[in-house]
């Protein structure tokens, strides 16, 4: 019981000191100066999303793929049983 006690005690100081490490709004501009471009993180494009048409091909490739997979993973056992 007394783990339990240490940890959420751990966990509430953790949580309460949080505000400690946060940045002030003059701390945020220093390292932000007025003239300089925004970053490349913020001006990236957001990705080109694959059409329906373009996911269906895929996971019809994907399937055929495991299909085949599946195939030749369970030959050797069909023609064991195969008394032919």
């Amino acid at each position: 019981m007394t783990m339990v006690r240490n940890s959420l005690i751990g966990l509430c100081v953790a949580a309460a000191s949080l505000g400690t490490f946060a940045q002030s709004s003059n701390e945020h501009k220093d390292h932000h100066p007025a003239g300089s471009p925004p970053s490349a993180a913020s001006t990236s494009k957001a990705p080109v999303k694959p059409t329906n048409a373009d996911k269906m091909a895929s996971m019809e490739k994907q399937m055929k793929a495991m299909q085949a997979m599946h195939e030749t993973w369970h030959l050797p056992k069909r023609l064991m049983n195969d008394k032919r």
